[in-house]
C-alpha cells in the first residue's frame, strides 16, 4: 500500500506525448499500473477525435523485471471510451505484476488510469498532454480532455480556472462511453475565478454515464477534476494544466 502512495507523486510527470493530431503521427503515453494481489487497475482509452480506427491503440504492460507480459490492440470509434480491466486481461497476477504501461496510438488519445482495491478507489490520473511550445501567437484554441465517471460507485466534479488577466471564452463537450455527445456548454470564464461545471445536472448519473469531457479555450486554462467514491469520499484531485491539442488560426 505504501508503494501506491509513493507512486502517486511520480505519476504527475510520467507521461510523454509525441505529435500533434489526426491519424498520421504516432503518440506514446507512459503510465503506471498495479495488478498485485489485492490491487486492481482500470485503464480508460478515449478517442478525442472524429477518426475511427480498428487498431486505434496498442497497450503493453511490463512487469518488475522489465519483461513484456501483455500486448493488446483496441479499436475506437469517434469520441468513444473503452475501459480495460487489466487484472482480467492478464493470465495471472502476483507480486511482479506492476510497473510500466505503454500506450501507442495514432489518434488524439486520452488515457485515464484508475487504481484501487476490492473495496475502494485509491487515485485517478489523466494523461494526454501535448509536448511543445504553447506560446505560438497563432494559436486560436487550446483543447483539454479528462476522463469522468458518474456511475453507481464513482462521481466526478469539474471546475475551470482562468489564470489570465482577461475573461476567457470556450466550449465544453460531454460524451458518454459510446462517443455520443450528451451535453454542450458555452463558457465565459472570469479572470482567476473558478467556474464550476455541474456534470450530474447536465447528464444524470447512471451505469453508462462515463467517458470524455472535452474543453476548448481561447487562452490557457486549468481543469480541476475531483473524483469521489460511492459514499462521497474524495479519492483524488487531478489538475490538468496542459492541452492535448492546439488549434491554429485559419490560414496558419
Amino acid at each position: 500500500m505504501n508503494r501506491i502512495r509513493t507512486w502517486t507523486a511520480i505519476l504527475i510527470c510520467a507521461v510523454i506525448t509525441i505529435g500533434l493530431a489526426g491519424t498520421a503521427v504516432a503518440r506514446t503515453t507512459w503510465a503506471y499500473y498495479d495488478c498485485t494481489p489485492g490491487i486492481s487497475t482500470v485503464v480508460v482509452l478515449t478517442n478525442a477525435s472524429e477518426f475511427t480506427l480498428e487498431n486505434a491503440a496498442t497497450v503493453r504492460l511490463y512487469d518488475t523485471s522489465g519483461a513484456l507480459i501483455l500486448e493488446s490492440v483496441h479499436g475506437l470509434t469517434e469520441y468513444e471510451s473503452k475501459a480495460l480491466f487489466l487484472n482480467g486481461l492478464l493470465d495471472g497476477t502476483d507480486g511482479t505484476t506492476w510497473g510500466l504501461a505503454e500506450i501507442d496510438s495514432r489518434l488524439l488519445l486520452q488515457v485515464g488510469v484508475w487504481i484501487g482495491t476490492e473495496d475502494d478507489w485509491l487515485f485517478v490520473e489523466n494523461y494526454g498532454e501535448l509536448a511543445g511550445d504553447l506560446s505560438e501567437p497563432s494559436i486560436e484554441a487550446y483543447w483539454y480532455g479528462l476522463n469522468y465517471a458518474n456511475t453507481n460507485n464513482r462521481r466526478t466534479t469539474v471546475a475551470v480556472l482562468n489564470p489570465n488577466d482577461r475573461i476567457t471564452f470556450g466550449d465544453l463537450y460531454m460524451y458518454d462511453a459510446a462517443g455520443v455527445l450528451q451535453y454542450t456548454r458555452k463558457l465565459q470564464i472570469p479572470s482567476r475565478q473558478p467556474t464550476y461545471i455541474d456534470l450530474e445536472g447536465a447528464f444524470p448519473a447512471g451505469d453508462d454515464v462515463w467517458g470524455l469531457v472535452d474543453v476548448s479555450a481561447s487562452r490557457p486554462i486549468l481543469l480541476v477534476c475531483s473524483y469521489f467514491d460511492a459514499e462521497g469520499y474524495l479519492i483524488d484531485v487531478d489538475l490538468i494544466d496542459q492541452p492535448y491539442f492546439v488549434e491554429l488560426a485559419e490560414g496558419e
